[in-house]
């Protein structure tokens, strides 16, 4: 782990019903072991956040609140670092969704 990079890894389903038609995929994130852990962990200021979630119909939701500075930086890198992982998984499993 780094600073704002927490360990971490996926895990992937397999032998999916092939009526099921999400991809289920589950990220793990370690929790506070070494100093760049207690790092992120001593970030105790409060930042804005704004997450879009998909909704029903086309209309997305708009989640807005405030959190942990560390755990919003560590957040962002996890998607920066999967986000197009995720996308070719989805797409070469043939599947509709992604569930997490």
């Amino acid at each position: 782990s780094r600073p704002n990079e927490p360990s971490h890894f996926l895990a992937i389903q397999k032998n999916a019903s092939p009526l099921d038609d999400a991809l289920h995929v589950l990220m793990v994130v370690r929790g506070t072991k070494s100093m760049s852990d207690l790092i992120t962990d001593a970030m105790m200021e409060a930042t804005d956040y704004e997450y879009c979630l998909p909704g029903e119909g086309g209309e997305d939701n708009i989640i807005q609140g405030k959190a942990h500075s560390g755990m919003v930086q560590s957040g962002k890198y996890l998607v920066e670092r999967h986000q197009k992982l995720l996308q070719t998984l989805l797409k070469l499993s043939k599947k509709r969704k992604l569930e997490t």
